[in-house]
Formats: structure tokens, C-alpha cells, sequence
């Protein structure tokens, strides 16, 4: 497969659905040999509209050379592993989506809230603000080794995430939330995945410590 990323080694964390699923299979389809890793092959929900077979399935599918490790990313062990199979695997690991090992790249899931509050969400925009905290601490401390470590910021993303908004009693209240974005409406996991491409591609190459927003101008407001 040709692609941007043709032949570097991508650990995704979070693949059996949504953000990480979309990321993966964009990856693949640039060329990038992919270690998916969750909880489980199969994810315990999806979207009516998600394909239910597992992601390194689907990988394969589209011809990419792939690896799933089973991977609790709250457990350091089971992240080492992780790291391990990749190299073992591929000899290499080159993108690591979310130890600065054998890399160049790691690419962080932040959030718009990371940038902008959000009545009833303080634990959550508390998270995801440390999180853009600890990608412009990374940047810093690995700069002179050429390591990159940026934040993509998802705005509203259709993802199981939304849970009941996306039900039929939810209706009116994703109304609310499309009518939110300037752009009009919800974001798609593949909007977040061609923010990945490029973030991991050569194409970023004087591009650290970065929150970058995939929000259909949300934070613009």
C-alpha cells in the first residue's frame, strides 16, 4: 500500500470503535502497519452504522499488515506489552496515538474541552485539559531528540460517547448540539482520523505541542 505513512509503525490505543477504529483504518489505508489495542477485539457497543467485525479485520481487509494486543491503557504493564508486540512484531514503532520508546511521534486524544468549559463537566474538562498539559510538557522535554507529541481537540464526534443523544428520545437535544457548531451539525470519527494522518505524516514535520481543533468551529465562537 502507498500512502504517507508507508511502512512506520502505528499503536493505536481504543481501536475496537469510534476515534481509534477510524484512525486505524486511515492509517492502513496510508500505508502504516497498525497495532490496535482495547480491551477486547470487539467493542461491547457500536453504532448502528459501525461495521461489528473487529478493526484489525477490517484492517486486513484493506491489505494493511496488522497486530491486536490486548491492552488496558490504565495498567503500565499491559502498555509495555503493547510497546513490545509492535516491535516484535514490525521491528519498529514510529506513531503512538494517546514510555518514549523507539518513536518519533505520539499523537494525544484531547478534547475541545480541553480549550473551552462546559457547565455539569468538570471532571472531564479537568481531564482533557491535563491531558493538552502533558502534550505541551512532552513536546518541550523531547524536542531535542525530534520526538513530536500533539493534541488533536475533537469537537462533537458521532461515537457511542453521545450515548442516549443519539436515541430517538435524544433528538431534540442533539438538535441543540448540531445547531452548536457553525458548521451545522455532528462530526464524523473519519474527520478526527484525516486530522491524524496528518499530524503523523512528514507533512507535520515542524509541527509540536499543538492542540489542534476538529470541531466544525466550535471553540471559534
Amino acid at each position: 500500500m502507498a500512502g504517507r505513512l508507508l511502512s512506520r509503525t502505528a499503536l493505536i490505543t481504543g481501536t475496537s470503535s469510534g476515534l481509534g477504529r477510524a484512525i486505524a483504518l486511515a492509517y492502513a489505508r496510508e500505508g502504516a502497519n497498525i497495532v490496535c489495542t482495547d480491551l477486547a477485539p470487539t467493542a461491547r457497543a457500536l453504532l448502528p452504522s459501525e461495521d461489528p467485525r473487529p478493526t484489525d479485520e477490517l484492517v486486513r481487509e484493506l491489505g494493511g499488515k496488522v497486530k491486536f494486543v490486548k491492552c488496558d491503557i490504565s495498567d503500565p504493564e499491559d502498555v509495555k506489552a503493547a510497546v513490545g508486540a509492535a516491535v516484535d512484531t514490525f521491528e519498529r514503532l514510529d506513531i503512538r496515538e494517546e514510555e518514549l520508546n523507539l518513536m518519533w511521534l505520539v499523537i494525544n486524544i484531547a478534547s475541545v474541552l480541553s480549550l473551552v468549559g462546559m457547565p455539569g463537566s468538570i471532571s472531564y474538562v479537568a481531564s482533557k485539559g491535563a491531558v493538552m498539559q502533558i502534550t505541551k510538557t512532552i513536546a518541550l522535554e523531547y524536542a531535542a531528540n525530534r520526538i513530536h507529541c500533539n493534541a488533536i481537540c475533537p469537537g462533537f464526534t458521532k461515537t457511542t460517547l453521545l450515548g442516549p443523544l443519539l436515541e430517538d428520545e435524544g433528538a431534540e437535544k442533539l438538535g441543540e448540539v448540531a445547531a452548536a457548531q457553525p458548521f451545522g451539525g455532528i462530526g464524523r470519527p473519519e474527520d478526527i482520523a484525516k486530522a491524524a494522518v496528518f499530524l503523523a505524516s512528514d507533512d507535520a514535520a515542524w509541527v509540536t505541542g499543538i492542540p489542534l481543533p476538529v470541531d466544525g468551529g466550535y471553540v471559534a465562537r
